[in-house]
């Protein structure tokens, strides 16, 4: 998936505007120690939209969601935010637990 010299893009989205910074750093800091140098982009908005909306504006390749516990029993297999950036997005979507 992955090839040297690929733009990667940590983006966190939440809707009150309250990013975390850390959460940011931390992935930033293990994706470094493996040799991938990667941006960061913290956002406020409805988190599929707006992820959605970037993957489309800036045509990226492929989206890699995480997937939180369900606490939905329809949401057994995927969270809705993962759920609605694979219906939504423009590219493939990988989830990752």
């Amino acid at each position: 998936m992955y090839r040297p010299g690929d733009d990667v893009a940590l983006i966190s989205v939440t809707e009150n505007g309250e990013a975390d910074e850390a959460h940011l750093d931390r992935a930033r800091t293990l994706l470094a120690g493996r040799g991938i140098a990667a941006t960061s982009i913290a956002a406020t908005g409805n988190p599929a939209r707006t992820i959605c909306v970037m993957a489309e504006r800036d045509a990226f390749d492929v989206i890699v969601v995480g997937r939180r516990n369900p606490t939905d029993t329809g949401q057994v297999l995927l969270g809705s935010v993962s759920a609605r950036v694979v219906s939504g997005a423009p590219c493939d979507v990988v989830v990752v637990a």
